[in-house]
């Protein structure tokens, strides 16, 4: 597979390792370096895991810029989680300017990939009308797909789940009052 022909050897146990340094304080250090080691050689997953700690700001300063530099690689080879995370940024306007309409790019790309978060984020832009025309049918179409199972007979006070990083960091709360968004569920950065 590619991995092995670049010579790639170990970035995948560096990359398993990480995942469980990350999880605490003491190790999360560490996990940065070996997802820095993984990523330099070319592991799409690892500059993935190493954005996100960058953009939450876990284990390093949180600096959205190299967040967002981080993703571009792997987005552009196709990998789903890059994908959608880009997608958040042109949502939240997070270091770029706010964009709904790329946003929905990046989340299309994800869906064509099958990532459930992505079908979420993208329904929530079509039940919107952010970036894609309002289609509140496609948006079920999506929100279904992505596992979230609403179906045509749901009780009527039965309101669609959004992912909360799709509201402008900006937006009040007399803005978002404005705005039909019936629950927010917060989705971390896949």
């Amino acid at each position: 597979d590619l991995v092995r022909s670049r010579g790639l050897g170990d970035v995948y146990k560096r990359q398993d390792l990480a995942r469980i340094l990350e999880q605490t304080p003491e190790t999360i250090a560490r996990a940065v370096t070996l997802y820095q080691q993984a990523a330099d050689q070319g592991y799409g997953d690892a500059a993935v895991s190493l954005a996100t700690l960058y953009q939450e700001g876990r284990g390093v300063a949180q600096d959205f810029s190299r967040a967002f530099d981080l993703y571009q690689e792997p987005a552009a080879q196709g990998h789903a989680k890059a994908l959608n995370n880009l997608g958040l940024f042109y949502v939240r306007g997070t270091g770029v300017p706010q964009d709904y309409a790329r946003a929905a790019e990046y989340f299309a790309a994800a869906v064509e990939r099958g990532l459930p978060t992505a079908m979420t984020n993208l329904g929530v832009l079509y039940e919107n009308g952010f970036g894609v025309p309002l289609d509140e049918e496609r948006a079920k179409e999506l929100y279904r797909a992505g596992g979230r199972q609403e179906t045509e007979d749901a009780a009527p006070d039965t309101g669609m789940v959004y992912d909360a990083r799709l509201i402008p960091i900006e937006l009040t709360n007399d803005a978002l009052e404005a705005v039909s968004y019936t629950h927010l569920r917060a989705h971390e950065t896949v």
